[in-house]
Parts: C-alpha cells; sequence; structure tokens
C-alpha cells in the first residue's frame, strides 16, 4: 500500500473535507500561492466556505475585501459578521453573497438586512442588533421572513426591544425552530404561534407589563398542532392567560417554564399532568444545583486526582557476584503501537495492518526463551508525556497530566535513567527521536543525541527517517564501550 507522506499527495476530495473544517481567512493565509493547484482548489465552488468576520481586525478585514471575497463570495455557505464597523455595507456595495445558507448578524442595520434577505435564500438566520428597534421596521423584516424566505428553517432574534406581530397568512413558511430572545406580549405571541404551521420547536420571552394598551382581539385565532416543544420565560403574565396559550398548542408534549408567577403554583402542578415533560424552574432549581454539585464532586475525585511524590532517590548497591548479562541496551519505543499491529494472526481476514511486522513472530517461535509478548493495558492519559513518566518512574500519572503534553516538565522522582547513571556499574546513554525526553530528562549528559521535534513537523516520517539514519551509527560508536544504553523513540506514523 503507497503510503503518503506529503499533503499535496492527497487526492482533491480529501483536500475539500480538510478544507470544510477551515474558515476561508485561515484557508487562504496556509495554502494561497503553495502551487497552482492549491490555488484552484481553495476557490473551488465545492468548497463549503465559512466565514468568520465577527473579530476582524482591518487587516484582516482588508484581505477578505481585496483578495478572498472577490473570488469566492458566491460560494460562501456560512457567514458571521458584525456591522458595527460598517463592514458588511462596505462588503455589499461590491460584492453579491448569493447563495448564503446560514448568517449570524451582530449591530446590523436595516438596509443590509433587507438586501440580505432580498438577495438570499437562508435556511437558518441569527440577529442579535439594537439599530432596529422602530415596531414598522420590525414588522417588515417579520413579513419578509415568513412570506419570502421560503427555505428558512430556523430563526433566532435578540432587537434589545418589544417585538409585535402583524396577523397575516403565511401558509408558506416552513420554519421549524423559532429562538426570540427579546420580549413580546402574550396576545402577540399567540398571533406568531397561530402562522407557522409547521413550526416544532419555540423559544420566547412573553412579558404582559402594560399589554392593555397594546392588546390584539385573538378570540378567533385558531391553535398551532405541529409544536412538539416550548422553552417560555414568563413575567407579569395572568394564569387565564397562560392557560389560552397552552390550549391553542394541540400537540405540544414538551414545555420547560420558567421566570415569575402571580398565581398559585398548584395550578402548574395540574397543568403537569398533561405533558410528557413538564418543568418549571422554580421548584426544581435547588435539586438541580445539587445534582450539579454532587457530579463536580464525583468528577473532581474522580479524573482531576493528585498524587504525592517523593524525591528521595533510592541508593544501593549491586553485588559484584552478579555478572552483567549485556553490556549493551537498545530501548526501542513506537508510538502509540496497538497490540494487534504485532500479535502474530492465522486468520483468513486480510486487514492492512495484520501481520506487518513478521520478525515478531519468528522471534517468538525461534528464540521463545529469550522474547515474551505482553498486552499492556494502559489508563488515560495515553498520551506520549505521561506513558514515559509511567515507564521510566513506575509510577502511575493523573489525568491532570494531560495538559504537560505540551510543555513538558523535568521529573524529579526517582527513575531508571538517573539509576542507570549513579549505579556502580554507570552506563553512558544515548538518545534518538521524539525530544520530549529532553523535556523530562533536562540535566542527563547523553552521549549521543540526535531528537526532533514531535509536534513541529511538516510531514509523517521526519523522526523516523532521522532516526534510522544514525541508529546504526550510534549501535557501532557504543558496542566495543563497556556499557551502553540506547533509547530509540519512533513515532511510526
Amino acid at each position: 500500500m503507497k503510503q503518503i507522506s506529503l499533503l499535496s499527495h492527497l487526492s482533491n476530495d480529501l483536500l475539500f473535507e480538510i478544507f470544510d473544517y477551515l474558515d476561508v481567512l485561515d484557508l487562504f493565509q496556509a495554502f494561497l500561492n503553495l502551487n497552482q493547484r492549491f490555488n484552484l482548489l481553495i476557490i473551488d465552488r465545492h468548497n463549503c466556505f465559512q466565514a468568520n468576520m465577527i473579530s476582524l481586525k482591518p487587516f484582516e478585514f482588508s484581505i477578505y475585501k481585496n483578495f478572498i471575497l472577490p473570488h469566492i463570495a458566491c460560494y460562501i455557505r456560512y457567514l458571521s459578521i458584525s456591522d458595527e464597523l460598517n463592514y458588511l455595507q462596505i462588503i455589499l456595495r461590491s460584492i453579491s453573497l448569493t447563495n448564503l445558507l446560514t448568517i449570524k448578524l451582530y449591530h446590523v442595520k436595516l438596509n443590509e438586512l433587507k438586501i440580505i434577505l432580498h438577495h438570499c435564500q437562508l435556511k437558518n438566520i441569527f440577529i442579535d442588533t439594537n439599530y432596529i428597534q422602530n415596531e414598522k421596521h420590525l414588522n417588515e423584516i417579520f413579513k419578509i421572513l415568513l412570506n419570502q424566505q421560503l427555505d428558512l428553517r430556523c430563526i433566532q432574534c435578540h432587537f434589545h426591544t418589544n417585538l409585535y406581530f402583524v396577523e397575516e397568512k403565511n401558509n408558506l413558511s416552513k420554519l421549524r425552530r423559532v429562538i426570540i430572545d427579546c420580549d413580546c406580549f402574550s396576545s402577540d405571541f399567540i398571533v406568531l404561534i397561530s402562522q407557522l404551521r409547521e413550526l416544532r420547536h419555540l423559544s420566547a420571552r412573553i412579558n404582559d407589563h402594560n399589554r392593555e394598551y397594546m392588546d390584539k382581539d385573538i378570540e378567533h385565532l385558531t391553535g398551532n398542532e405541529s409544536l412538539y416543544s416550548l422553552i417560555l420565560h414568563i413575567e407579569n403574565v395572568e394564569l387565564n392567560r397562560l392557560l389560552l396559550i397552552f390550549s391553542l398548542m394541540i400537540n405540544v408534549r414538551i414545555i420547560d417554564l420558567n421566570g415569575t408567577i402571580n398565581f398559585d403554583i398548584n395550578h402548574l402542578l395540574e397543568l403537569e399532568r398533561n405533558y410528557t415533560s413538564f418543568r418549571y424552574m422554580s421548584y426544581k432549581f435547588l435539586s438541580l444545583n445539587f445534582l450539579y454539585v454532587i457530579g463536580l464532586i464525583f468528577f473532581l475525585n474522580g479524573f482531576l486526582l493528585t498524587r504525592r511524590v517523593i524525591l528521595h532517590n533510592s541508593v544501593g548497591t549491586i553485588p559484584s557476584s552478579i555478572p552483567i548479562e549485556f553490556n549493551q541496551v537498545i530501548l526501542i519505543v513506537i508510538d502509540a503501537l496497538r497490540y494487534d499491529f504485532i500479535k502474530p494472526n492465522n486468520s483468513s481476514i486480510n486487514n492492512n495492518y495484520l501481520n506487518q511486522m513478521p520478525f515478531v513472530k519468528e522471534l517468538l517461535e525461534t528464540t521463545s526463551k529469550q522474547s515474551v509478548l505482553l498486552r499492556l493495558i494502559a489508563d488515560p492519559p495515553t498520551t506520549t508525556l505521561q506513558r514515559l513518566k509511567a515507564l521510566t518512574t513506575g509510577t502511575l500519572p493523573t489525568f491532570i497530566d494531560v495538559s504537560y503534553n505540551f510543555i513538558g516538565y523535568e521529573i524529579e522522582e526517582d527513575n531508571i535513567l538517573n539509576q542507570l547513571i549513579k549505579t556502580p556499574y554507570q552506563r553512558n546513554i544515548s538518545l534518538l527521536g521524539d525530544d520530549t525526553w529532553l523535556a523530562l530528562y533536562p540535566n542527563i549528559n547523553f552521549k549521543h543525541l540526535y531528537v526532533y521535534p514531535s509536534f513541529d513537523v511538516h510531514d509523517l516520517d521526519t523522526v523516523d527517517n532521522g532516526i534510522l539514519k544514525h541508529l546504526w551509527t550510534v549501535i557501532e560508536d557504543t558496542r566495543h564501550e563497556q556499557l551502553s544504553f540506547i533509547i530509540a523513540h519512533f513515532l511510526a506514523n
């Protein structure tokens, strides 16, 4: 099987999959002008471009405006942007975003929002702005959203003002999910749910303070048969009005109610019998907090174990009567090597990873007294630094140690390398491969040192090739010395 060690050897389809995880700014900065192939791939229409323009610096916006958007604006599917510095206004003057599917708008103005809604058929929209607060303008925006955006499935909005809904027929709307993070009157809420015939989930805030001045005639409105789950935050809502809302939602099964109520809570307990899930936060808040605290205690005592480190190094003497079996010891560490990769397998199953090291089987058969194959089951964390620490000190690392895998620290407790240096039969130590060992043992004077960074590499075989280049030279150089210990740490990618 052909091994792929360079990014340029990957197929176009696989590269497109990788590009889908990148923001367009990162995509262009990483791959633009590498070669002609990448220049064409990063502007290809098969990419699912996503642009995050919320917290752009001026020079980053300049890159978007002058280099990125002129090439791919019509292919962008997901856009997040803040118009606080008029970035959206500047873009829309010369560029058309016609194929947007999902958009998140912060601090957007009325004109820019209308341009987006008139030129794009969206599936998801998020709006958070305090620039649109006029009742007429808000009605105009929702009229477009409910009547003209025929593919729209989800709306989430926060307009920093009360919302008012005008009664209209919106039979074409296919909205499934609406989240309103600003207050509206209960009558406007009822108007909204009566218009959206395919709505499945609704989250809203109802505040009936001064409702009498803006109340609507809702007696003739019909219910909603499609709504299944409802999250409501209520303030100043009368019991009769709340019961009317529930009666209009014919098939709703899940209700999450929070806020303040001005009526007997027993009425809520009576309502609870009619729904699959009915939660009211006031009388369950303490129990939920209690469960969170218990869960946190279990987490801290389970995963974040603390361990005591004994800094005293053992000092002993080896009797001279004990002979030295081997003058030269070679420790080969293969990172992330699974047991079934090297275990001899006689099954007829043809897998790429089975029986790839036939010499292991040969050793077990021909030198059974000198060779043994054991299976190690390691508890997490299983990152490189923690496994090396366990191998050299004989202790179990804790879960919190995983954070040190990227910033190594010196091991001060007793370990095998220090013992090899301090024992009467002192061995010189040579190190090849992963440079994590240097972070753990910076004070050891290695006789031969050929280490390579395991993270800062541009391919998959730099470390392994470096070991193979020097290993035989190191073995030959230390062969005739009295005692030597060689560590070869392969990444084996």
